[in-house]
């Protein structure tokens, strides 16, 4: 009897034992995200300005179609002044900006023309512009109405940033309703994400 209460001590304290020793090395795999210590991070880069020796209207891979389909013709718009100004600078011709997929952003080719109609609108402060975003048709139609708003209001913005009054300028999102071309190819998509300026 003795020899089994002494087995029995001897087994509960060596589980006693084992537990204190599997708790001392047990390690912590996350901290808590109060008290993690922030990571450095390296600062974004300085955006560099782009000034091309020679004026390429957007990227070359859509260019020969954007000729095509925009070069010479002054888009959606009415207003007299604009296009006798179109006339005089072939820059302002060019009345859709193009975006990459699901982006939001302006292309530095897309600046360039952007600062050819801030200027003009500078020059005529009557004037009233109106920027239709748009979307591919990848997504759902309420996402890509949102997107098309956020084209338009980055473009909106740039021109703010111009010197152009946003109380001049209207923002409207088509979404994917309104396709400068149709089909599914990768082509079509490209000329599709984009933004239009058009003078009323």
């Amino acid at each position: 009897m003795f020899h089994s209460k002494l087995a029995v001590a001897f087994v509960l304290l060596l589980l006693a034992v084992l537990l204190s020793a599997c708790a001392a090395t047990t390690e912590v795999e996350f901290e808590p995200a109060e008290l993690q210590q922030p990571q450095a991070v390296d600062p974004e880069p300085a955006e560099t300005v782009v000034e091309p020796a020679e004026i390429k209207a957007y990227s070359t891979d859509i260019a020969a179609t954007a000729e095509q389909l925009y070069g010479s013709d002054p888009g959606s718009s009415k207003n007299a002044t604009y296009k006798a100004a179109a006339i005089a600078n072939p820059m302002l011709r060019y009345t859709v900006i193009y975006f990459d997929f699901n982006k939001s952003q302006i292309t530095a080719d897309a600046r360039e023309i952007l600062s050819h109609h801030a200027d003009f609108m500078r020059t005529n402060p009557a004037l009233k512009l109106r920027i239709e975003g748009h979307a591919d048709q990848r997504g759902t139609s309420g996402y890509n109405l949102a997107l098309g708003e956020l084209r338009a209001n980055a473009v909106r913005t740039l021109m703010a940033a111009y010197g152009v009054d946003g109380a001049r300028i209207s923002v409207i999102s088509y979404g994917e309703e309104q396709p400068a071309i149709d089909g599914t190819s990768e082509e079509a998509f490209k000329l599709n994400r984009r933004a239009e300026l058009i003078y009323p």
